[in-house]
């Protein structure tokens, strides 16, 4: 609600997210389409037909890819518990089609050089920013894994102080990473 006791517009994806702990990613993995198809859903247009497909995944109200609001958080809650007696979280969050899988080894090799296992939990995300000073009380645990990681990465390169990371998929599912790091050590 806003100060005027309305409520406020979401973003359904947002709202799936925060209630159901799936990515856009994880929504891609789980609708078996590439992440394209989930990004021109969530910033451009979603159409009727995606709309019917994944309300009926979801076990959500149909009109809530259209317009939804904070006072829609119940239905969301509720379709969430519907959710959850038919599907597996973990397993949905676990599979690697080969686009995620190819995102994975990029992440491993070229971004953060980590081992894979922590690379394929970290291709789950879609889009992340964290700054120095951020409350990391405020990222869920695969947010915290890519702080975490960031920093070691840095670490070994003799840059000891990690400002800020931006990370997201683009339509395509190209990544785009930039991590802001201290060259003096000082946190400038």
């Amino acid at each position: 609600m806003d100060s005027k006791g309305e409520a406020i517009t979401v973003n359904i994806f947002d709202a799936i997210k925060e209630f159901y702990g799936l990515t856009l990613v994880d929504l891609a993995v789980l609708f078996r389409e590439n992440f394209g198809v989930m990004y021109y859903a969530r910033n451009v247009r979603i159409t009727d037909r995606r709309a019917y497909q994944f309300a009926s995944t979801l076990r959500l109200p149909v009109e809530l890819f259209k317009n939804t609001t904070t006072d829609d958080f119940d239905q969301i809650e509720f379709g969430k518990k519907l959710f959850l007696k038919n599907n597996d979280i973990e397993e949905i969050r676990n599979a690697m089609p080969d686009w995620k899988a190819r995102l994975a080894k990029m992440l491993a090799q070229l971004y953060l050089r980590c081992p894979m296992d922590t690379a394929k939990e970290l291709s789950r995300m879609d889009r992340f920013y964290w700054s120095r000073g951020d409350n990391m009380d405020r990222l869920n645990a695969t947010e915290r894994l890519f702080v975490s990681t960031a920093e070691k990465q840095i670490r070994n390169e003799s840059h000891p102080i990690l400002l800020g990371v931006s990370y997201f998929l683009d339509n395509k599912t190209a990544s785009h990473f930039n991590l802001r790091q201290s060259r003096s050590g000082r946190y400038d």
